[in-house]
C-alpha cells in the first residue's frame, strides 16, 4: 500500500499493512487509523513515526509518541486512547502531561540509589564528624542493617519501610544480637542521611522523622554509681593490661571512655598537663587537666612504642576492644552489673559529696561540661582554674588511694596504689 502524498490515507491499521508501507520518495506522507480516533503514523524519505492527533484549545496539535519501531500497534493505541480519555475526562493538555512525565523521568533517573548516596555521604560528613560518631555511620550504614535498602532509590523509601526495617533491628538478630541501642544508633545514622539528602535536593522529607525511637525503657536509664567497697574492687581487679590501665584512668579522671582510650602522648606535656583537644570532646571544647601523679604513673608504665597512641595497637587508633575487655574482667571481677561511663558519674557524685565536698563548678571544669546558661558564666568568666582542677583531682586520688587503707591522705603525701 501506498499512500498518496497528497491525500492522507485512512484505512484499520494491521502489523502486516503498517509493515509493508512504502516510504516517500521525497517529502512525506500521513496516514490515520479507523479503529483509534487520532491515531497517525507519519512516512518520510528514511523514517516511520507514531503521532497522536488531537484538538485543545481550539488549535489541532500533534504530538510524537516515538519511533515507529519503539512502539507495537497494540501500545500505540492504547496511549492515544488513554490520552483522549484524560482529555475528555479532565480537559488537561496532553501535551503538558507527556512533558510532565517526561520530566519526571527525568527527575527520578537523577535520585541515586541509597547505597550511592551513603558513599557520597560518608565522604561529604567524614571531616565533620567525630571519628567515634563516623565509624559508626558506616557501619551501620554500609553493613547489614540496611540491607533491604541498598538498591532502592532515595525517594521511594517511605516511614513505612524504615519503621519497619528499626525494629527489626531492636526485635531480631540482624547482626549480632536484637539491640533496641542498636536499633537507636542504626536510626540515627539514617536520620542524619536523610537530613544531607534534602541539602542535597534530592528529597523533601525526611521518612525518618516521626518513626519510633527505640529508646530504652526509662527504669534501665543508667544511673549506677560505684559504692567505695565496689571502687576499690574494681580497682585492683582490674589488672593490669591496656583496658585495666583505662579503668584506672576513667576513675582517677572522670573521662569518657573514647577520650581516655584515644589518649595521646603528644596531648601530655612536660608538666605532666593533659589537653584533650576540642575535635575529640563531646561539646568539641578543649579540656586540660593537670594530672595527679598516680595517673601519670599509670600512663608511664604503658610501653611506648612509635604510635602516638598511648593504648591499643591499631596505628590509626586508640584502644578498641571494649567489649572484649569488659566481659572478661565481668568474668573475673563479681560485681553487679556496671558500664565504664558509671565511673564518670561516680567520679562526679563523690566529688561533690560530703567526704571531698569539691565546689561543683570545678568539677564541671574537670568533666567539661558545660556551665549553664548563666551569662556571666557563659560570657564573661574565661577562668581555667586550673589551680584548682590540680588541687581537686589530687585531692580526689588520695582518697581513692585511701580507701585501700582506710586512710585518707592529707595533700602531698605519698601516694600508692591501692593494696589488694
Amino acid at each position: 500500500m501506498s499512500p498518496s502524498q497528497d491525500h492522507p490515507s485512512k484505512f484499520l491499521f494491521t502489523d502486516a499493512n503498517l509493515e509493508g508501507l512504502a516510504l516517500p520518495a521525497n517529502g512525506e506522507s500521513w496516514v490515520w487509523d479507523t479503529q483509534q480516533l487520532g491515531l497517525a503514523v507519519r512516512l518520510r524519505t528514511t523514517s516511520k513515526a507514531w503521532y497522536h492527533q488531537y484538538q485543545y484549545a481550539g488549535k489541532t496539535r500533534r504530538d510524537l509518541l516515538g519511533k515507529f519501531s519503539d512502539l507495537t500497534l497494540n501500545q500505540a493505541r492504547t496511549i492515544v486512547g488513554d490520552a483522549r480519555h484524560e482529555l475528555r475526562k479532565k480537559g488537561t493538555d496532553p501535551r503538558a502531561e507527556l512533558a510532565a512525565t517526561e520530566n519526571k523521568a527525568k527527575t527520578d533517573a537523577a535520585i541515586p540509589l541509597f547505597a550511592d548516596f551513603v558513599e557520597s555521604y560518608l565522604q561529604a560528613r567524614r571531616d565533620e564528624l567525630k571519628p567515634t560518631t563516623y565509624r559508626n555511620r558506616v557501619s551501620y550504614l554500609t553493613g547489614l542493617y540496611f540491607e533491604p535498602f541498598k538498591r532502592m532509590r532515595l525517594d521511594t523509601i517511605t516511614k513505612r519501610h524504615v519503621a519497619a526495617r528499626t525494629t527489626e533491628i531492636a526485635t531480631k538478630p540482624i547482626v549480632k544480637k536484637a539491640s533496641k541501642s542498636a536499633a537507636q544508633g542504626a536510626r540515627m545514622a539514617l536520620l542524619d542521611l536523610f537530613k544531607h539528602a534534602i541539602k542535597m535536593a534530592y528529597i523533601t522529607e525526611n521518612p525518618v522523622i516521626g518513626t519510633p525511637e527505640h529508646a530504652a525503657p526509662r527504669d534501665s536509664k543508667r544511673d549506677r554509681m560505684l559504692d567505695t567497697g565496689e571502687l576499690v574492687a574494681l580497682w585492683n581487679g582490674a589488672g593490669d593490661d591496656h583496658y585495666g590501665k583505662i579503668i584506672k584512668l576513667a576513675i582517677l579522671l572522670g573521662g569518657r571512655r573514647q577520650e581516655i582510650g584515644g589518649m595521646r602522648w603528644s596531648e601530655i606535656d612536660a608538666n605532666g598537663v593533659w589537653t584533650l583537644p576540642g575535635d575529640r570532646s563531646k561539646n568539641s571544647k578543649p579540656l586540660t587537666l593537670p594530672l595527679p601523679q598516680i595517673a601519670l604513673e599509670i600512663i608511664r608504665s604503658v610501653e611506648r612504642t612509635d604510635r602516638d597512641f598511648i593504648f591499643g595497637s591499631r596505628s590509626t587508633d586508640g584502644f578498641t576492644a571494649w567489649s572484649d575487655a569488659k566481659r572478661k574482667l565481668d568474668a573475673a571481677l563479681p560485681l553487679a552489673p556496671w558500664h565504664l561511663h558509671d565511673l564518670r558519674r561516680t567520679f562526679i557524685s563523690h566529688m561533690e559529696g560530703d567526704a571531698l565536698d569539691v565546689n561543683p563548678r570545678v568539677v564541671r571544669d574537670l568533666v567539661n561540661h558545660s556551665q549553664g546558661v548563666d551569662v556571666h558564666e557563659r560570657h564573661y568568666n574565661r577562668s581555667t582554674s586550673e589551680q584548682r582542677k590540680r588541687d581537686a583531682l589530687a585531692k580526689w586520688a588520695d582518697y581513692v588511694v585511701g580507701l585501700g587503707t582506710g586512710k585518707i591522705l592529707s595533700m602531698g603525701e605519698r601516694v600508692q596504689p591501692i593494696a589488694a
